[in-house]
């Protein structure tokens, strides 16, 4: 298994071959990384999808009837979406749902831990700018906590000062990178000064 900062490095690639997509490809890419996610936790993949319900829809609003353009319905050429609009709604919309599947794959192949200290061990950096590294992992632990245990729609709790609450522990993994993490950092680093030049 590979060292858990190269997995998040992997995934920021990703990530950012995904934001660099479009039309079809896009399309084509999304689809297997979703399909992916939902092979490997279909129920973290819908709920990760539900959680960005309302954000997808503000994108087909700002966009569709933002952009200016042709109409898209001759009927509606005042107040109506515009088709330049709808395309890019369409295609910020599924960057956002290829965004979030890698979310859960990185989730459901790793864990919480498992990010978390990719996170440390990529952070190490920071202690030189007087950043504690073990406050940032507990951060982000009691984020990830709170995006997958929350329940959808319960806005009281969101306000609440969180009092009472179970504690939770944190692993972090502490291991050097092996020639396998090389590897594949180097093959990162080769795509990325290749893809610069096409």
């Amino acid at each position: 298994m590979i060292h858990p900062a190269t997995a998040l490095l992997l995934w920021a690639a990703l990530v950012i071959v995904t934001q660099s997509l479009g039309g079809w490809m896009l399309v084509l890419v999304v689809v297997g990384i979703a399909g992916i996610a939902f092979r490997l936790g279909r129920t973290r993949f819908w709920r990760l999808l539900r959680r960005i319900r309302f954000i997808l829809l503000a994108i087909v609003i700002l966009f569709a009837w933002m952009t200016p353009g042709d109409a898209l319905v001759p009927i509606w050429v005042a107040f109506g979406p515009t088709l330049e609009g709808c395309r890019l709604a369409f295609d910020h919309g599924v960057r956002l749902i290829g965004v979030v599947s890698l979310v859960a794959i990185l989730l459901s192949a790793g864990g919480r831990d498992f990010l978390i200290s990719g996170l440390y061990t990529l952070s190490r950096p920071a202690a030189l700018l007087g950043i504690s590294r073990e406050q940032l992992a507990v951060r982000l632990l009691l984020v990830l906590r709170f995006v997958e245990e929350q329940p959808v729609g319960s806005w009281r709790e969101w306000l609440s000062d969180g009092a009472g609450g179970e504690a939770v522990g944190l692993h972090v993994v502490s291991q050097p990178l092996r020639w396998l993490d090389w590897g594949l950092l180097s093959a990162i680093a080769v795509a990325f000064a290749l893809w610069e030049r096409l």
